[in-house]
């Protein structure tokens, strides 16, 4: 309680902006603008999420990763214990270590003790540079580009079914550099690199497991860090995948300063 207690400065309520959210008992926040409550569900957090004034773009989102997380992680979730938890973090620390991921190049750990760090994430992550090298032949096969405007078409040929539910993804974005370097105009680009790419995300590669069945015939292992992120281990890239990241990598890793 402490912990949020420390931090309630920071806070600016989701449904009204305002910064006027206080600690108003030991079970929930509440937003003296709005009078609109957020539920504590530990000593180290609160569900900081908007109930009132979410669009129905938003709501679509919230429901589709909902339905993915629930996909990925329930099983694995049910017999997680602290000692688990901190084994599956060492894992997945020596996975994106190997596949140069920014969580662990452009952010250490060391540099960031003692700060208070915003995690905006955007997932896969800005997806980037194969867009012309896969995904716009993929949006011809399956017809959707076609369908669909891109933001929409892009989501439902790389993130998967809901399971669960009916709603797909409405929102995905592609950013060549020149457009990141347009959307961060107010800021200094210390640095920006792809990372990211594998030969599975090529069609045709893809649809068929090519890619899996040769490393494993050559003697690659799936990584036990997988789980936590993608609810299943995960075949790291190869050397060559590797160096082809920094062309065609599936994602941007940026670095900026205001």
């Amino acid at each position: 309680m402490e912990h949020i207690q420390s931090k309630i400065n920071m806070l600016r309520c989701p449904d009204c902006n305002f910064n006027t959210i206080k600690l108003e008992s030991s079970e929930f926040l509440k937003c003296e603008n709005c009078n609109e409550k957020y539920y504590i569900l530990n000593k180290n957090s609160a569900n900081l999420l908007a109930n009132k004034n979410m669009s129905t773009t938003k709501r679509e989102i919230q429901r589709f990763w909902g339905d993915t997380c629930k996909q990925w992680y329930n099983a694995f979730d049910e017999k997680l214990d602290r000692n688990e938890l901190e084994k599956h973090l060492q894992y997945m620390e020596e996975m994106f270590s190997y596949r140069k991921h920014l969580a662990v190049t452009e952010m250490k750990l060391e540099t960031l003790q003692g700060l208070d760090v915003l995690e905006i994430g955007s997932g896969g992550g800005a997806h980037s540079a194969h867009y012309w090298l896969n995904l716009f032949f993929k949006g011809v096969l399956t017809g959707a580009i076609f369908q669909y405007p891109e933001y929409e078409w892009l989501g439902r040929i790389t993130e998967g079914k809901p399971v669960y539910g009916e709603t797909r993804n409405p929102v995905t974005r592609v950013y060549s550099r020149r457009q990141l370097v347009s959307l961060f105009k107010k800021y200094k680009i210390i640095s920006s690199r792809k990372y990211g790419f594998d030969f599975g995300q090529l069609p045709i590669i893809g649809k068929y497991k090519i890619r899996t069945s040769l490393l494993k015939i050559l003697g690659h292992k799936p990584h036990p860090g997988g789980i936590i992120v993608y609810g299943a281990p995960r075949l790291c890239g190869s050397r060559l995948e590797l160096f082809l990241s920094q062309f065609v990598g599936y994602s941007w890793a940026i670095v900026v300063k205001k």
